[in-house]
């Protein structure tokens, strides 16, 4: 079977990702059982993806839009910043395993992510003892940090 993802299929999430709260939506291209994850994801500007490390590779893939991407050591401090550009020059970040990374879209975006291993499960994915949970109040400062830290980062 081969199945195609077309720019309607891309306007249609990023206006689910509008309508959310959190501002994003995913599209699975892979069903749940299948040893390899494969996600389209609409971001938007002032989401927040709580920081978090798996036990897998993670491949990150531009296809609209520009993010920058967030390396921390395991205390939290900011290693590397990648930007993916959809129409610059980088379009693709593997992550190894057990690497804390973020993610902050300068703008509307879309990525492919692809993850090693079936959907995610308990223990799978780690999330960063450091920053705050997505309904913690500390949350939208934090957010506010980090995308200062990427303003003032030479990309």
């Amino acid at each position: 079977m081969l199945r195609t993802i077309t720019g309607i299929d891309i306007d249609i999430l990023l206006r689910e990702a509008r309508k959310a709260e959190n501002k994003r939506a995913n599209l699975f291209i892979h069903k749940p059982e299948e040893v390899l994850q494969r996600t389209l994801t609409a971001l938007l500007s002032g989401t927040y993806l709580r920081p978090q490390k798996h036990d897998d590779v993670v491949l990150l893939t531009i296809l609209r839009g520009t993010i920058a991407v967030l390396h921390f050591d395991e205390l939290g401090k900011v290693e590397e910043i990648i930007k993916l550009e959809a129409q610059g020059d980088t379009k693709i970040v593997d992550i190894a395993p057990y690497t804390y990374y973020t993610l902050i879209p300068l703008e509307s975006s879309i990525i492919l992510q692809i993850i090693q291993g079936v959907a995610i499960e308990e223990g799978q994915r780690q999330f960063a003892s450091w920053s705050p949970e997505e309904s913690n109040a500390k949350m939208g400062d934090f957010l506010m940090y980090l995308t200062s830290i990427v303003e003032n980062w030479k990309l």
